[in-house]
């Protein structure tokens, strides 16, 4: 598992969510707080921040439900 991409997508979802220390990699976001509209501000911000653009076929809900699915989907694109 990639450490950069995991602390940078926690200090991402503390700019849309309230997180407590204590979340996991594998809690899912929407049942903690995750809106689509943060979603959609996440997305935008992890393709400006890493330099691609995440393909259709993965703009699917269940890619952006944990923070471990979305690691492993930047992480297949770097």
């Amino acid at each position: 598992m990639n450490e950069n991409i995991e602390k940078y997508l926690v200090n991402e979802l503390k700019k849309y969510m309230q997180l407590n220390s204590n979340i996991t990699l594998n809690q899912n976001l929407f049942d903690i707080g995750l809106d689509s509209l943060s979603l959609i501000s996440l997305i935008i911000d992890i393709e400006n921040n890493y330099k691609f653009e995440f393909d259709d076929s993965d703009m699917v809900l269940e890619k952006f439900s944990t923070i471990e699915s979305i690691i492993k989907l930047v992480d297949s694109y770097l």
